[in-house]
């Protein structure tokens, strides 16, 4: 069975500010930012990639608003990417690529994982029939209709994931990360 690699270490996040803001301090802290309405949220981890703390600061009423003049309820990058730059300028942070361990912010939904969810419940739904003599044809038949494809591609899409090095940074929503930090889909 397919599991997420319980030993690896860390995970690079690169820069991309119409995603979120990552770098380092003059101090070596790094630091990964980014827009959760209607705050900037700065992330601070340690040199070896471990979670410090969380910070917020209130966004400029420019960037809350929208162009017809509403308050925004979404993130519209061509207002709120500023907002990152401006915030690194005021950290003194150097824009980069960090990496830092998996970490967990709950009452944020921020979060770094291995797998997408559905990859997950999939890969859980499969230890749970696993007893039961495993997949039944209903149960293939159902994971094609979701996936657009049979349960044997599937989980080799779940091993070329794992094995590229691919992992979910979780911000409001699941971005899909290379192994090299660069968000490779949303």
């Amino acid at each position: 069975m397919l599991i997420p690699d319980p030993d690896r270490n860390l995970y690079s996040v690169r820069n991309q500010v119409e995603y979120f803001g990552a770098g380092r301090t003059r101090s070596g802290e790094q630091v990964l930012l980014g827009i959760q309405l209607p705050e900037l949220v700065c992330i601070a981890f340690d040199k070896d990639g471990n979670y410090l703390h969380t910070t917020t600061k209130a966004l400029s009423e420019d960037a809350l608003l929208r162009r017809d003049g509403n308050s925004a309820a979404y993130a519209d990058n061509e207002r709120l990417s500023p907002e990152i730059e401006r915030r690194q300028i005021e950290l003194g942070l150097t824009p980069g690529t960090i990496q830092v361990r998996r970490f967990q912010l709950p009452e944020r939904t921020i979060a770094i994982k291995d797998l997408p969810d559905h990859y997950r419940a999939l890969l859980d739904e499969l230890d749970r029939i696993a007893d039961a003599g495993g997949p039944s044809p209903a149960f293939r038949e159902e994971v094609e209709m979701l996936y657009g494809a049979e349960l044997g591609e599937v989980l080799e899409d779940i091993r070329q994931w794992q094995e590229q090095g691919d992992f979910v940074l979780v911000w409001d929503q699941e971005y899909y990360m290379n192994v090299h930090g660069q968000v490779i889909s949303t």
